[in-house]
């Protein structure tokens, strides 16, 4: 092969290398803000990729370093409201024992396909900070919080004699997308379920899952 072949197969790699780089970083871009590591509300500053310009700017040193907070948490749905209309014998998600975190996840990626339709899923009442979810052990994943495979919930139940990480539970209801307002003055989107009922069950389901 000669020197010119070879250096334009080496192009060819990098260019692919970035175009994949760049899908990959959108597909996480559209994860739920409430599911960050750690469950934090702190969201990192990140460089703007959308400028045209052949410069690159780079941010200052004040601007990494500051974190941008969150503001408010919108949850615009009426539960009561939306609970008089509710069917619970129709159901269009059950979330099963098989393919519990693989259907988590395509909540979060894929959440168009699946707002409005209403669910039924079972695990342990998480209580993180303000924040309620329902999860179970499980393999890292995108979506992880605190070793859990979880997703978060709303309700209007009173959840004070339920146990953080030992209660389990069953939660009926609606998924949902929030906006969460940050110090930065951007909005960003976040998944729940609009939960229309949440139940402590007798019996522990499978725990851990393993896909």
């Amino acid at each position: 092969m000669t020197p010119g072949r070879r250096y334009g197969k080496w192009i060819l790699v990098v260019v692919l290398l970035l175009l994949f780089d760049v899908g990959l970083w959108k597909k996480i871009q559209q994860k739920s803000v409430h599911q960050t590591p750690g469950n934090g509300k702190t969201v990192e500053v990140l460089p703007d990729t959308t400028n045209d310009s052949s410069e690159i700017s780079t941010p200052s040193t004040d601007a990494l370093q500051q974190p941008v907070k969150t503001v408010s948490d919108e949850y615009p749905y009426d539960i009561a409201e939306d609970r008089k209309s509710f069917d619970p014998s129709v159901i269009d998600i059950t979330v099963g024992d098989r393919l519990y975190m693989t259907q988590i996840n395509d909540w979060y990626i894929n959440f168009q396909n699946y707002a409005g339709k209403t669910v039924e899923i079972e695990g342990y009442f998480l209580n993180m900070g303000k924040y309620t979810f329902v999860g179970r052990n499980g393999p890292v994943c995108p979506y992880c919080t605190g070793g859990y495979v979880d997703f978060e919930f709303q309700t209007d139940q009173d959840l004070s004699g339920f146990t953080s990480q030992e209660t389990w539970i069953a939660v009926t209801g609606i998924l949902r997308e929030g906006k969460i307002k940050l110090s930065n003055r951007e909005t960003k989107p976040f998944y729940y379920i609009e939960a229309l009922n949440v139940q402590k069950m007798n019996h522990t389901g499978v725990n851990p899952i393993s896909d």
